[in-house]
């Protein structure tokens, strides 16, 4: 039996480059164990990010409740100066100041909460796609 070089080479090539199966199973270990990481990653960014958005609408609510006193306070010292008929807040612009600088305070909370909702939603798009099991 003689064989040539280049038959020979063929053989060997084509033996290396066959795959064992324990070469394909420690792949696909390797592929599940790199998805469930990702997995792992994202649903503890998206938990985080839903800690972090309750925090923020607790205290949008929180704002919102002062926010009612400092209207509360407001409208009393207008009834006080001026009766429910005629309104002029020449005289409770304490009052007017401090309720615009809550509104505000508000406004800005509720922005904050709004893109942390977003953030959550986008954590909540990777959890679905990468954990599939």
């Amino acid at each position: 039996m003689k064989f040539s070089i280049l038959a020979i080479a063929t053989l060997a090539a084509g033996v290396i480059a066959a795959p064992a199966p324990e070469a394909e199973a420690a792949a696909e270990l390797v592929e599940r164990t790199s998805w469930k990481n990702k997995c792992d990653k994202y649903k503890w960014d998206y938990e985080s990010c839903k800690k972090e958005d309750e925090k923020y609408q607790h205290e949008y609510k929180q704002c919102e409740e002062e926010t009612y006193h400092y209207k509360h306070e407001y409208d009393n010292c207008q009834d006080k100066y001026y009766g429910h008929h005629k309104r002029n807040s020449n005289k409770c612009s304490k009052e007017e100041k401090a309720l615009k600088k809550q509104e505000l305070k508000c406004k800005l909370i509720k922005h904050k909460a709004d893109k942390q909702s977003k953030k959550c939603q986008d954590e909540h798009k990777n959890v679905q796609k990468y954990c599939k099991y």
